[in-house]
Parts: C-alpha cells; sequence; structure tokens
C-alpha cells in the first residue's frame, strides 16, 4: 500500500481509494461502495461490529445487524417505538420475520422463535411476565409441523397459558392432548377444574353472570346462572328446554306452565303422536319412589320375554296385565262394573261364546230350538289355554223364548262335553215360556283340560 499521507492514526491510501481511521474504527471501502465501523472488513453496505445508540433511525433498504442483542430504547408514550411500514402500492403487507438458522441440520424440538414481554420485580430483578414462543415440532422435509405458544408468569413460574398445536387444535392450561374428535379445543385448570364462561353484555361479566361449563374432580357442570332458560338443539330446532324454575319439556317450550304436581318433565307438542320409549332387554320399568324407605315403592314393569306388564305398590305386585287379560293380585274393590254383552238374533245352532271378549250373551229374538252351548276363549284361542289350574270364569247367556220354549240341552268346554252341576241339584228339562231365561255359568279349572261347570236358570217374566 502506497502511503499518500500520514495524519497519525488518520490514514487516506489514494491507491486504494479507502479511508481507514485507527485500523477498525472506521473504514471506507469505495471499491465495493461499504462502509465499516469496528470492524476493518465491511461485508455490507453500512457494517456495524459493536453497539450503535441513535436518537432516531431511519433505515430505506436492508440491515444486517451482527451480535446478539439489537436495542432500542425510548421515552416515548405514544408514538410508536418500533414501526414497519409497507408503502408500496400493492396488496402486500408489512412484515417482522423471525429465522432460526442452526448453521446445520434442523432437529425436531427446535426453539424458532421467541417474542419476550420482561419487566423487574420490587427487588429490580429482571421477569419475564409473558412470552411467545414458535417452536418446530417436526422438521421432516415436506412434513413439517410448527407449533406456537402464548406463555404467561403465576406465582414466579413461566408456563404455557395456551398453545396451537400444528392441526389447529388449541389448549387452554394445557398442551392439546389426543387431538382429534371434540378435543379441538381442551381448557385444563390445574386446581378448580378446567371451565368455560360466556357472558355478554345482558348477563354482566361476574363470576356468577352467564354460562359456565365445567370439568370438577371427573364432574360434568353446565351452568345457566341467569335466571332465564337453557334450550338444547339439534338441526337448528329446539328439542329440549330447562326453564328457570327446573322444569323440564322435551319438545315442549312451556313446561312451567303445567300441573305444579306433573311438570318436572313435559314431553310432547300438544299436536299428533307424542309419545316417550323404553327400550329395553328382558324389561323396562318405570320406578317411583319418595326416598324415604325403599329405593322405591311403585313400580311399572314390562316383561319383554313373558310380553306381560306388572304393576306394583309398595313393592308388591298388584296387577298383571297379559294379552288382553288382566289379573289382579290381591282383594278387588270395586265400585261399579261394566260388563260388555254380545246380542243375537239367531235361533238355533251351536252357541259358542267367546269369553275373552264378552261377559253376557242375549239372544233377544224367540228361539226355536233346544240348543248346544261350546264355551271357549274365541275362535282361535282355547279356554284350557286362557286359564290357570285353580282359576274360574262366569259367563251368561239369556234367551228370550216364544209360546213354546226351548233350552241349553247340552254343554261343551273347547268342543268336549261337560256336565254342569245345577243349583238346586237337577238340569233343567226344559225353557220356559212367554219369558226371558237367563243362564249362568261358572267355569272352574281343576286340571289340564279338566273343569267343573256350576250353572243355574232363572225366569223373568
Amino acid at each position: 500500500m502506497t502511503r499518500a499521507r500520514d495524519l497519525g492514526d488518520f490514514i487516506a491510501d489514494g491507491a486504494a481509494a479507502e479511508l481507514v481511521v485507527d485500523t477498525t474504527t472506521l473504514v471506507v471501502d469505495s471499491t465495493n461502495n461499504r462502509v465499516g465501523i469496528g470492524t476493518a472488513s465491511p461485508a455490507t453496505a453500512l457494517d456495524v461490529t459493536g453497539t450503535v445508540t441513535s436518537d432516531g433511525l431511519t433505515v430505506v433498504g436492508d440491515v444486517t445487524v451482527t451480535g446478539d442483542t439489537f436495542t432500542i430504547t425510548s421515552s416515548a408514550q405514544d408514538d410508536p417505538v418500533l414501526l414497519i411500514q409497507n408503502t408500496t402500492n400493492d396488496s402486500n403487507s408489512a412484515r417482522l420475520k423471525f429465522n432460526k438458522d442452526r448453521g446445520a441440520a434442523a432437529q425436531d424440538g427446535d426453539d424458532i422463535a421467541d417474542i419476550i414481554f420482561a419487566g423487574e420485580n420490587d427487588a429490580q430483578q429482571a421477569v419475564t411476565y409473558a412470552a411467545v414462543r414458535v417452536e418446530a415440532a417436526d422438521v421432516s422435509d415436506g412434513s413439517e409441523d410448527g407449533t406456537i405458544a402464548f406463555q404467561s408468569m403465576k406465582a414466579g413460574t413461566l408456563s404455557d397459558s395456551l398453545k396451537i398445536d400444528s392441526g389447529g387444535d388449541v389448549g387452554i392450561g394445557v398442551s392439546p392432548s389426543n387431538p382429534g374428535w371434540a378435543r379441538n379445543l381442551q381448557v385444563h385448570g390445574a386446581g378448580n377444574g378446567g371451565g368455560l364462561q360466556l357472558t355478554d353484555n345482558t348477563s354482566g361479566s361476574g363470576n356468577n353472570d352467564g354460562l359456565s361449563i365445567a370439568s370438577y374432580q371427573g364432574n360434568s357442570y353446565f351452568i345457566n346462572r341467569e335466571n332465564a332458560f337453557t334450550v338444547f338443539s339439534t338441526n337448528d330446532t329446539e328439542r329440549m328446554r330447562i326453564s328457570s324454575d327446573g322444569t323440564v319439556g322435551i319438545g315442549n317450550t312451556t313446561s312451567g306452565s303445567f300441573s305444579s304436581s306433573a311438570n318436572n318433565l313435559v314431553v310432547g307438542s300438544g299436536s299428533g303422536s307424542q309419545g316417550m320409549t323404553i327400550f329395553g332387554g328382558a324389561e323396562s320399568n318405570i320406578f317411583f319412589s319418595d326416598g324415604t324407605s325403599a329405593p322405591s315403592i311403585g313400580r311399572i314393569e314390562y316383561s319383554h320375554i313373558a310380553e306381560d306388564m306388572k304393576f306394583y305398590v309398595n313393592n308388591i305386585q298388584s296387577l298383571n296385565i297379559t294379552g288382553g287379560k288382566v289379573d289382579i293380585v290381591g282383594t278387588l274393590d270395586i265400585e261399579e262394573v261394566i260388563e260388555k254383552v254380545t246380542i243375537l238374533s239367531d235361533t238355533s245352532g251351536t252357541i259358542n261364546p267367546n269369553l275373552l271378549d264378552r261377559a253376557i250373551t242375549f239372544f233377544n229374538v224367540n228361539q226355536t230350538a233346544n240348543r248346544t252351548i261350546n264355551f271357549r276363549g274365541d275362535g282361535s284361542t282355547t279356554l284350557n289355554s286362557v286359564m290357570a289350574i285353580g282359576q274360574s270364569m262366569t259367563h251368561a247367556v239369556i234367551m228370550q223364548q216364544g209360546s213354546t220354549a226351548y233350552y241349553l240341552n247340552a254343554y261343551q268346554v273347547d268342543g268336549s262335553s261337560v256336565t254342569p252341576k245345577w243349583q238346586g241339584g237337577s238340569a233343567p228339562t226344559g225353557g220356559n215360556a212367554s219369558s226371558i231365561d237367563a243362564y249362568s255359568f261358572t267355569i272352574i279349572k281343576t286340571a289340564d283340560a279338566t273343569f267343573t261347570v256350576l250353572a243355574s236358570i232363572t225366569q223373568y217374566a
């Protein structure tokens, strides 16, 4: 190097068109149009090694800062300390980019970038009160995954408050675990359970306002804290409503308007066919309880095996219904009985009263011949299959007689002849002319297909 002039620490080298101040304090590389401060070999238009302090800085173009810290100190309260602005007339945005370059192959779990919000505590110690962290969860080429976490300080410990994983699943108070169905948002409470509170201007925003959805010690809570109803809908249609008084309507929006003694659950809209199905296996049950003695004191039970319905009172079976037959267990106390009477106009031939669908058979036309009577369940059911051993059934036959009287002179059960035992000891040998003869038959099953029949006849004229 040819030294044109020596000014002590100030050196101007004319041959290389360089300006050098104290070797590295200031270097002007006119060949490459670069200026170096703190470096003898500037790599960029302005290359500074060390700390730069400025009351203001405007940069047009690229800036490269080599070092661990780039500090902007300002006492401004309203103006932005750092402004990144895009002034081009297009749709592109202003951008702030953080780039992690290991200088070698990236690794899963690399911490890509952190934005740290720090201050001091009352001991004038530096404290990170919040942060935003981005992590490369998977760096495999073509299947890269990234996560972002928002951290906050609680009781002296900085931890993730909200985390978004690579699939967009969100965890509040926890990293999203087992992301998938029904886990896109996971809320975790470390001490008092996990919960979500929804409020608006009407409800207010206090602890006891709005709607709370929570999980606490394994229990689930859905709490409407307002004096208002809660609605459950599907297909954009209301299906169930819990009114503010605690009554529940399924397909009904006015459960509270029904009788207060029976409005805890109201099913149906009041139009068309409405109902409720209990889908059981061996049996289906409805229980009634007052909680003071046995767990249940009343019950309605339907057996899907026996196809019968039983009614229990005070845990004792009182009624059984099977195939249209009603069995009373215990004493029957009734005030009135309305019996079905089948009125017929035939005057001869075998009589086949169906004991399953009538109690009385009335022939209201004068009879023209003596007749046989055959007792049966109905046209396809034998009386033997209807009755159990030790049961009885009673049937009345009323027959109108003209001037020539006729009577029942042959008796059968399920087509087999039986000989009744008659009141007074003697079977009738004829009817009563110009009268109405009323026969009463009590049929007692004593064994399989074996019956004792008690009979009587009374004249009405």
